[in-house]
């Protein structure tokens, strides 16, 4: 299998969601641009596998395909079976993609979120 070539567009696919980082494990090239947007973004690259890290939410949420890290191979962080696990699972995306660390502020989009996805299922 080759190695795929992330420019900064692609990032959302690469960044772990449940660790916020990007690993680099050898299976992707990062282009200058994807390297500088990380920067600015404040993720950080680890170079290598995951090994002993909290691991990612599912191999759809940016895990490489195979990925072994606890997440992947157990419990998936959006199993969204009950309304607990669908609200911690907003909040962690509030966190992770729009970097949203106030607590206040997270309660608050995350019920404005659920109530969209009630109002619209």
């Amino acid at each position: 299998m080759g190695k795929k070539l992330i420019q900064a567009g692609d990032l959302d696919s690469v960044i772990c969601r449940e660790t916020g980082k990007v690993y680099a494990d050898g299976s992707i090239i990062l282009t200058p641009g994807a390297k500088d947007e990380l920067s600015r973004r404040g993720v950080v690259i680890v170079y290598g596998p995951k090994s002993g890290d909290a691991g990612c939410a599912t191999p759809a949420a940016g895990c490489p395909v195979g990925c072994t890290c606890p997440a992947c191979s157990g419990k998936s962080a959006l199993d969204c079976t009950t309304l607990d696990a669908l609200t911690r699972s907003v909040s962690e995306m509030l966190k992770n993609n729009c970097h949203i660390t106030d607590e206040e502020q997270l309660k608050r989009l995350s019920r404005q979120a659920l109530q969209t996805i009630r109002d619209n299922i």
